[in-house]
């Protein structure tokens, strides 16, 4: 609290010994003065101290803005200051003033084309247009770059507007030696496109894509090849020269933005070309190396086919189960979002009733509102939380793969940092860091037989999207929000200059000073109220481009195809193997006949024998009976000889 005080009578006896001598000194004095702080403040501006700059600026402007008719500069540079503060409201006001003062300097038409800026972010396109035409007509009192600049901004407003002839007229203004020349031709290129005009766009694209560019000497024209490179081969391939198509698209580089629409696209021309393994190859890639990429699906959906073509049905219905419970995931989380969408609306509500419990004085309601407020807070929380899985070693991978990207992120604003403080030795040893942890998630990536455990991390377009339709949710209100609180804020400055107008003529100093102070106070909100509407400009809601239900549908058409074909299949090996089986049966029941045949012509045959044998049996007996009567039944003598019955067995046995 002293150092506070010591600081504020020290800057106020400075301020005292200042502005005395500024008035007791000559104009040869008083100019010398004036060199001096305007040389530290744009000292101060040009090492980045933007406020301190803008008071410094607002100090000169008010102590010799009688000495000097001109101070168009100084205004200029304090708007310039509050720009670079986002404090575009009040930046907008200054270069108004810029522009209505005057009409015969540089900054008149800077002033302009900062007016086309803030317009395209804030205003109408009506006033965008009339500041680009006044600065057209005053081309010549600027340098050529902010000319072909306000030539590049009305060129992309056209074309944003879908007017693309006004467009392609308006980039015929930049010159070849311009800055702005290169992306005027990229733009010209896909305005061409636009118009179906292929002919005049691939030698625009070809000449870009053909630009050189070594290792980081300009990240500017690397996007500028790589879009071009992307935008000739997608036009090929539409055209039907597939292998030229693809052989184009292996030019965008792998840290293009873009760089997974290039993939797909090459893929779909290696399987125009019948490269089938190559066509799933590249979907594999794509799926690896870009996690929520917009064409996850497509690619899903196009490595499915090619594994059905090179007969491996068994992955590519796995490839298109995954797509068709993609849209369950996102129904279930659109529910979810829903659902967390109103325990923030009862949240704000429950915030309301607090405050006026604390208005009135009522301390058991208080109480008892906070206790149900943390209870919803505790439980917002926790369905924020990751889904279990139940497997440790899932769990402890994914984990250790988010802390990676964490320190990615870390590792990018530390080199961000170290370029806007020239610490090349900081920045280099950074970016040594951010390669080595690169090739630890490419080997996290790289294994498949590793999945995501996350309930939406395991369909991360999933979440990307329902994210995206979230904040468009949430943003369309914010936005509505904020219209109805900048009529209110305006409608407090006019209340607050009317008070001070009816205070102007009068001695109550109170008042004047709290006027004063909530004035300060308001229009600070009010340009908070500008930066966030210009964060939600900048970072507008993306319209999904994964076409979920389209290639859904696809899955789900080619899953059923093919557990119809396969049951088809079924259906005919049973046929064929029933066939066989009659087959057989009929071999058997032919040599089942067969053999009964056998059977009975030997049964004949033994009977044959039989009846042989027991004739010849019967011929015997009888031959030993007449022997036996005729020998020894009518025999006189009275010796003992053999029965016939011994006789008859002897016989046998010879």
């Amino acid at each position: 609290m002293n150092v506070c005080w010591i600081l504020k009578r020290g800057l106020t006896e400075y301020q005292i010994i200042w502005t005395t001598l500024l008035s007791s000194a000559n104009a040869d004095q008083r100019e010398r003065m004036f060199s001096s702080q305007l040389s530290d403040a744009l000292l101060n501006y040009s090492n980045g101290h933007y406020r301190t700059a803008e008071y410094q600026l607002l100090d000169i402007l008010k102590k010799y803005n009688t000495d000097y008719e001109n101070l168009i500069p100084v205004k200029f540079y304090i708007a310039e200051a509050r720009l670079h503060q986002n404090a575009f409201i009040t930046a907008k006001t200054e270069y108004e003033e810029i522009v209505a003062d005057s009409a015969s300097s540089h900054y008149y038409v800077e002033s302009l084309v900062r007016l086309m800026q803030l317009e395209k972010d804030f205003g109408t396109s009506a006033k965008f247009y009339k500041y680009y035409m006044m600065a057209v007509k005053n081309q010549a009192l600027a340098s050529g770059e902010i000319v072909n600049y306000a030539h590049y901004l009305a060129a992309n407003r056209r074309f944003g507007q879908n007017q693309f002839t006004q467009a392609r007229d308006i980039l015929a203004h930049i010159p070849k030696s311009s800055e702005f020349y290169l992306p005027g031709q990229l733009l010209l290129g896909i305005i061409y496109t636009n118009l179906n005009d292929f002919d005049q766009a691939i030698p625009i694209f070809q000449a870009l894509a053909k630009e050189k560019n070594y290792p980081w000497s300009d990240v500017k024209i690397a996007e500028i090849r790589n879009t071009a490179s992307l935008r000739l081969g997608l036009i090929y391939y539409q055209r039907g020269n597939f292998a030229l198509a693809q052989q184009t698209l292996k030019d965008v580089s792998p840290g293009f933005e873009n760089h997974d629409e290039a993939l797909i696209a090459q893929a779909w021309s290696k399987f125009r070309l019948n490269d089938y393994a190559g066509a799933r190859d590249l979907a594999y890639q794509l799926l690896q190396t870009h996690l929520a990429s917009d064409f996850s699906y497509e690619a899903l959906v196009l490595s499915a086919h090619c594994n059905r073509i090179l007969n491996d049905s068994e992955t590519a219905l796995d490839a298109y189960r995954y797509v068709v419970r993609a849209r369950g995931v996102l129904a279930m989380k659109k529910k979810f979002d829903s659902e967390r969408e109103l325990m923030l609306e009862k949240t704000r509500e429950l915030g309301r009733l607090q405050n006026d419990a604390l208005d009135k004085r009522q301390p058991k309601m208080y109480s008892e509102i906070s206790r149900i407020s943390n209870e919803l807070n505790e439980f917002m929380l926790r369905t924020r939380e990751k889904d279990d899985t139940g497997t440790q070693l899932l769990q402890d991978y994914y984990d250790e793969r988010l802390d990676v990207v964490d320190r990615l992120v870390e590792l990018d604003n530390i080199i961000q940092w170290a370029q806007k403080q020239r610490r090349t030795d900081v920045m280099q040893r950074a970016g040594l860091l951010r390669e080595r942890l690169m090739k630890v998630l490419e080997f996290y990536q790289g294994d498949k037989k590793v999945t995501n455990t996350s309930y939406l991390i395991d369909f991360p377009l999933v979440a990307k999207e329902a994210n995206e339709i979230y904040r468009r949710e949430s943003w369309g209100s914010a936005f509505r929000d904020m219209s109805r609180e900048k009529q209110r804020i305006e409608s407090a400055l006019d209340q607050m200059k009317d008070y001070q107008t009816r205070l102007s003529g009068s001695d109550k100093l109170g008042p004047k000073m709290d006027l004063e102070i909530l004035g300060f106070d308001i229009k600070n909100l009010q340009e908070h109220l500008g930066q966030i509407r210009k964060v939600m400009v900048e970072n507008n809601y993306i319209e999904p481009k994964s076409n979920i239900d389209y290639w859904s549908d696809l899955s789900g058409f080619a899953m059923s195809d093919i557990i119809f074909k396969e049951r088809e299949k079924k259906i005919e090996q049973i046929d064929t193997y029933a066939n066989r089986l009659q087959v057989i049966n009929d071999i058997l029941k032919n040599r089942q006949k067969e053999l009964m045949e056998k059977i009975d012509d030997y049964v004949t045959q033994l009977k044959e024998l039989q009846d042989k044998f027991l004739s010849r049996k019967i011929k015997l007996e009888q031959l030993e009976k007449d022997q036996y009567f005729n020998n020894v039944y009518f025999d006189k003598n009275d010796r003992e000889e053999e029965s016939w019955e011994d006789r008859l067995r002897q016989l046998n046995e010879k």
